[in-house]
């Protein structure tokens, strides 16, 4: 999975939900100027509509973080939230790649192969 260096660009704190929208709980905020890392973006194919409320915009986009100033984490934090930027990210380049796949040829019995991928 890739790795994204996360940082907070605001001059306030951005919450850690455990969902990818305001609907879910905080559990946990990023302080203005702080980073962390995340590993997946999830955006929103279409509107989402709460109890006759608009709680996203096609385009919106969240992150899955997994780590807050150095300590693990489990989250999400808005990077666009109904059409405004919060969370400032970047993927990383320096980070090692593990990939994992089957083969299964008829005739032959199945393998699953995996490696590292380094950075150039």
């Amino acid at each position: 999975m890739p790795v994204y260096e996360i940082s907070n660009p605001l001059s306030s704190n951005l919450s850690l939900r455990t969902g990818p929208n305001v609907i879910f709980g905080r559990i946990a905020s990023l302080a203005p100027g702080l980073k962390g890392k995340g590993d997946f973006i999830m955006t929103y194919q279409s509107p989402l509509v709460v109890e006759e409320i608009q709680r996203a915009q096609a385009g919106d986009q969240w992150m899955h973080v997994t780590e807050l100033n150095g300590a693990p984490a489990d989250g999400w934090m808005a990077i666009k939230h109904l059409g405004r930027a919060y969370l400032a990210y970047t993927q990383s380049t320096d980070a090692d790649l593990t990939v994992s796949f089957g083969v299964d040829l008829e005739g032959y019995q199945p393998i699953a192969l995996t490696g590292i991928l380094k950075p150039k």
